[in-house]
């Protein structure tokens, strides 16, 4: 699948309403079965909670995760990934497929990406060619298609 990569420069971005968006610390209670159980409804995950859980070393400070939750479940999820030293990616954008279409991946996108342009970060974000729906979010928000050269 081929890859797109945006940039959001400050003078470009376009924020929402971010209520009800909280710090996600996946190493605290259950909170990586909480993530589990979300990623386990999309199709395309197919890792056990174990292979989830490696992918977070708790000394692990290049990561930073935010969610919305609903009765204790999460209803969407993103990330922040200090990927380079000026620019840092938005990353892992999901939000459960009953609650798609009503704007909670958009103030994920836009949470996490005023905290980066707050540190004085570009903020980046790369994408599946063919994935429509994370395109429109990054374009509303004022994200433009990285040049490939």
């Amino acid at each position: 699948m081929k890859r797109v990569q945006y940039l959001c420069e400050s003078q470009f971005f376009r924020p929402v309403a971010e209520e009800g968006i909280e710090a996600f610390d996946v190493h605290k209670g259950d909170n990586a079965r909480r993530l589990f159980r979300v990623l386990s409804q999309l199709p395309t995950f197919t890792a056990s909670f174990e292979e989830l859980a490696a992918q977070f070393p708790p000394d692990d400070d290049t990561w930073l995760e935010y969610a919305i939750l609903r009765d204790g479940e999460i209803v969407s999820r993103a990330a922040i990934w200090k990927r380079e030293e000026d620019a840092w990616e938005v990353a892992a954008v999901v939000t459960a497929p009953a609650f798609r279409g009503q704007g909670f991946a958009t103030r994920m996108v836009s949470h996490t990406t005023a905290k980066i342009l707050g540190e004085g970060k570009q903020a980046t974000c790369v994408t599946g060619e063919d994935n429509y729906a994370m395109r429109g979010v990054l374009e509303k928000l004022g994200f433009r298609e990285r040049d490939a050269g």
